[in-house]
């Protein structure tokens, strides 16, 4: 592993938190295994912003790195948007998600990577890997999670995405949606 995962709300080692994934964050109502940001009723408004970028940014092809069980976006793929989908994730809980390790891998180039809740619980080692990996695809767009609490934690450690931030949007709870051009 490349480090300990370290954040204001504890210490949590690297296998610990591969431990957590493993198991994922069942949410109270078992509507997923993804915890409450994959919750539908959590989801509105960022289904209403991916229509938005994907419309705005002539969005053909979307990589969803951290796709889980698909619960709240497999309502949104089959949309008349003409989005080529493909979802990745670590532990992959749906038949139609890769298996793929975005600190180790590179993704195929696409328009647009949706990294969503899923920076948030990695190192900033890790964080940085899986940030470069995206750079390193040739895809055009980054679409990550952030709130205040991670923006301060990251500052903490001059984190930064390699792109320009083109838009900020409101995503569920204390979340945000942070839109770059990589």
């Amino acid at each position: 592993m490349i480090g300990d995962y370290k954040y204001e709300r504890g210490e949590m080692t690297d296998d610990h938190l591969l431990e957590k994934v493993t198991k994922g964050w069942v949410t109270r109502d078992n509507e997923t295994e993804c915890g409450s940001g994959s919750q539908k009723k959590n989801t509105k408004l960022v289904t209403k912003i991916l229509h938005h970028i994907v419309k705005k940014y002539d969005i053909v092809t979307l990589s969803d790195a951290g796709a889980g069980d698909l619960n709240w976006i497999s309502s949104w793929i089959p949309d008349n948007l003409n989005v080529l989908y493909q979802g990745y994730d670590l532990f992959p809980r749906h038949e139609a998600v890769k298996q793929f390790d975005i600190t180790k891998e590179i993704l195929e180039k696409s328009d647009l990577i949706l990294c969503r809740h899923v920076l948030n619980h990695l190192s900033i080692d890790f964080s940085t890997c899986a940030i470069n990996n995206f750079k390193a695809s040739g895809s055009k767009y980054l679409l990550i999670t952030n709130c205040n609490n991670q923006r301060n934690y990251w500052d903490t450690f001059d984190f930064k995405v390699d792109g320009e931030l083109i838009e900020t949007l409101k995503d569920c709870q204390h979340w945000d949606l942070e839109l770059y051009k990589l």
